[in-house]
């Protein structure tokens, strides 16, 4: 018969026939090393009963989530602009959009180009314990925290980019929760965070960059204690020690083209075999696919070619099946972990099957990014003039639902004179816990063992730890639970029976490649036991043991192995090996039903507000709310401005340059002057005014950042900022003390388009250093006279 069970952690058991004896719905739960588990045959996908349907989704979908607690996915997307983008909750069972949010407003772009944007939401996980949802924020370096059921935001690191700060977190991607460890993991530029959940206290954990200097670590994927996250950028899976939050070592990602990147980007875990499965989008179609790892030594195994540019992953450990999408095609491969083989295909979308979560029945959710309805109306959208929520036509993606019904591979053809049933036994525990199995274990084949009555003290299913001659038999590979090791104890299986205190193990034929025995010590002809004892692994809350101490133990002979198939008999020399039928799946597709109203997460607009606690009886309050409101200064993170404190001349560059709009500008790898690195802050501000001609610098290639910026090179800085225009001075004594000054027509320009009044004294006073509030008045008579900056390259 074919195997009804593979040898897996956490997996429900359908049921087994031994010979005469039959066992049904039987569940338990089996740990065991790779290299002691058995070879299986491929799952088959049963088209029939596979069900597949793709619906509407998002604008600019990126990833999503599955919460099990109240059924319900959750996806984060927005558009190039991030002024349409929102944080959407369904239905699971329905696939209906219920809500969708209007994220927070916040101040988007600069000077000129200043208006107004959403918190864009793109990495989305989900946390059941605390009914939240988290998002990564990625355009804005932060990450924020919502409500499940009210999608109401409740704590954000967001903040405007304060004077004199970095980014807490940069560009962040990914997000995922362990409770275990009571923090969130981020992925960003350079760094993986952790973020407590309760203080919100934020560690980063930085991430060497490849030789170039690019760091790009991707998806994560916490399996117990361990964090393996694929980095892009050096094509290496990091695994990342939670308990101490350091980097325990590195597996390098397996090329099946020589000189073609591979570019890994998701992982998981398989427990029934022990293996890393990694995906890689390659390049150029080159390394697509998925290649399998031992999980503890890195050692590579076997590559699974899928797609032109695989991405995400997500793994159904009770069913053997591990999910790949292809971003490229829209693909989303189902893999038998059995046989480490692609058995199912699904188109989930036209193109770009972005990301995959997996939900309570073992069903999955793609978010594609294929553009499903090319012209929807969106109620999600920021008005970049006002920041009000307003409609917007957008192009919506899909969402593709799955759940793949799988059957056991084709059984053997019946031997015309079959082998006469097993005879098999039964011993009972002193509580009456019983064990049945055979009599005799045949050489390379399973011994199969059925258990009932297991029950701890308070009624629920034991766990038992099974032992081959009294533990004489230790198997190669880690035997855990509940985070020990027992392995080496010779322990070759832990079992868990369900609430009925039943379960069925199948234990492989020990042998020198799967654990310690030698030459003919399993023998045809040997005697052996195997024991079956509870009552030290399973334990409360309190580390308190529940468990009934018991133990069972059969008696086995070891015999001949099973004869051999017929010669022309169909037959693989693995059945790993043997190529499995792939089934083509095409999602049933659902029109465009529009969306409910908006959900507003932040009413009050709180994160646009602009409230500087210094400034209230300050002269120049309006201009320096008009500039911040630009984002042409953000203030200090302690809610103050500062107005008294003077300007230096690197800081007048990253006004300027936030002045003319923040526009893209690649600054050069060396620096045009010999006292600004190319690491300094407001490097590339200073570089860019440069190279517009609005400052040249000194006569000796200084530009001297820290100095301050007196007033006559501010006039000059605004005078080439609107163009240089043609200006004959027709009141050079306007002002009674810059007669003599270099700069004597750009303070006459100056005051001539109203940016300056001097002072009542009738001077200007030139020499003087700019205060910060003095400087805002200054910007915002420029803006509101000029409607932009016109720069002159520097030649």
């Amino acid at each position: 018969m074919a195997p009804l069970f593979n040898l897996t952690q956490g997996k429900t058991l359908k049921g087994i026939t031994i010979g005469a004896l039959s066992l049904s719905m039987i569940g338990a739960s089996f740990t065991m090393p790779a290299s002691f588990a058995a070879e299986n045959s491929a799952q088959k996908v049963d088209t029939e009963k596979t069900l597949a349907k793709q619906i509407q989704g998002i604008a600019g979908q990126y990833q999503i989530a599955h919460s099990k607690n109240n059924n319900k996915v959750f996806v984060a997307g927005s558009d190039r602009t991030m002024g349409a983008s929102t944080l959407a909750r369904l239905d699971a069972t329905s696939m209906k959009v219920e809500a969708v949010a209007g994220l927070p407003v916040t101040r988007s772009g600069t000077g000129y180009e200043a208006g107004y944007s959403s918190l864009a939401a793109f990495g989305i996980t989900v946390d059941d314990v605390n009914n939240t949802v988290w998002v990564t924020n990625t355009r804005n370096d932060s990450v924020s925290v919502y409500d499940q059921n009210t999608l109401k935001l409740l704590w954000t690191n967001y903040t405007p980019g304060y004077e004199g700060t970095e980014a807490e977190i940069e560009h962040p991607r990914d997000v995922k929760i362990d409770h275990a460890t009571g923090k969130a993991y981020v992925t960003g530029r350079y760094y993986i965070s952790s973020i407590d959940l309760k203080t919100h206290e934020v560690k980063k954990l930085r991430i060497d960059p490849d030789a170039s200097g690019r760091v790009s670590p991707m998806n994560m994927n916490i399996d117990g204690d361990k964090m393996y996250v694929p980095v892009r950028s050096s094509d290496t899976v990091k695994i990342i020690d939670l308990k101490s939050f350091s980097v325990e070592k590195e597996y390098k990602v397996h090329a099946d083209v020589a000189g073609k990147e591979v570019r890994p980007s998701d992982s998981v875990v398989d427990h029934s075999t022990n293996e890393l499965y990694v995906s890689s989008q390659g390049l150029d179609g080159a390394n697509s696919g998925v290649t399998v790892y031992d999980l503890n030594t890195g050692e590579y195994k076997k590559s699974i070619p899928f797609g032109e540019q695989a991405l995400a992953m997500v793994n159904d450990d009770e069913r053997d099946l591990v999910y790949v999408t292809d971003f490229k095609t829209g693909k989303v491969g189902v893999i038998d972990t059995r046989s480490s083989q692609i058995i199912g295909e699904v188109q989930a979308g036209a193109k770009g099957a972005n990301d995959i979560t997996i939900g309570a029945e073992g069903e999955v959710y793609v978010a594609n990014k294929d553009g499903y309805v090319a012209e929807a109306t969106v109620p999600y959208a920021v008005d970049r003039a006002t920041g009000d929520y307003t409609n917007s036509t957008q192009s919506v993606d899909s969402i593709t639902k799955v759940k793949v019904s799988t059957t056991e591979g084709e059984a053997p053809k019946p031997d015309p004179k079959p082998t006469p049933a097993p005879e098999t036994q039964t011993v009972t525990a002193d509580d009456g816990a019983s064990l049945s199995g055979v009599k005799v274990a045949r050489v390379g084949q399973e011994i199969v063992v059925s258990g009932s009555g297991w029950k701890d003290k308070n009624g629920g299913g034991s766990v038992a730890a099974v032992k081959l001659d009294g533990g004489a038999v230790v198997p190669r590979g880690q035997v855990s639970y509940g985070g020990k090791e027992y392995g080496s104890r010779g322990v070759v299986a832990v079992v868990e029976a369900d609430d009925a205190g039943n379960f069925v193990a199948r234990i492989p034929f020990p042998s020198a490649d799967n654990s310690n025995v030698k030459g003919s010590d399993w023998g045809v002809g040997s005697k052996h036991t195997v024991t079956f004892l509870s009552g030290s692994l399973k334990v409360d809350g309190g580390g308190k043991k529940v468990d009934v101490v018991r133990s069972a133990e059969l008696e086995v002979t070891v015999g001949e192995a099973a004869a051999a198939p017929a010669a022309d008999a169909p037959k693989a020399d693995n059945a790993a090996d043997a190529k499995a039928e792939v089934a083509k799946i095409t999602p049933r597709q659902a029109k465009f039903e529009g969306y409910p109203p908006v959900t507003p997460t932040d009413p009050d607009k709180s994160l646009a507000k602009v409230n500087f606690k210094d400034i209230d009886s300050n002269p120049f309050k309006a201009e320096i709310n008009f500039i911040a409101e630009k984002g042409i200064t953000t203030g200090w993170s302690d809610g103050t401005y500062r107005p008294g404190d003077k300007i230096e001349r690197g800081a007048m560059a990253a006004y300027l340059y936030r002045l003319a709009g923040s526009p893209r500008y690649a600054a050069p790898a060396e620096s045009p002057f010999k006292d600004v690195k190319t690491t300094d802050p407001f490097y590339k501000e200073i570089a860019w005014l440069q190279s517009t001609g609005i400052t040249t610098g000194w006569s000796d290639g200084t530009f001297r950042p820290n100095e301050t910026v007196n007033r006559d090179a501010m006039a000059a800085f605004f005078y080439r900022a609107a163009g240089s225009p043609e200006y004959t001075n027709a009141n050079p004594a306007k002002f009674s003390d810059v007669q003599d000054n270099p700069f004597a027509k750009e303070i006459a320009w100056l005051e001539e388009q109203g940016i300056t009044t001097g002072w009542p004294d009738g001077t200007f006073r030139p020499g003087q250093a700019i205060d910060r509030d003095a400087m805002a008045a200054f910007i915002a008579r420029y803006m509101k006279k000029f409607d932009h900056v016109q720069t002159v390259p520097a030649h």
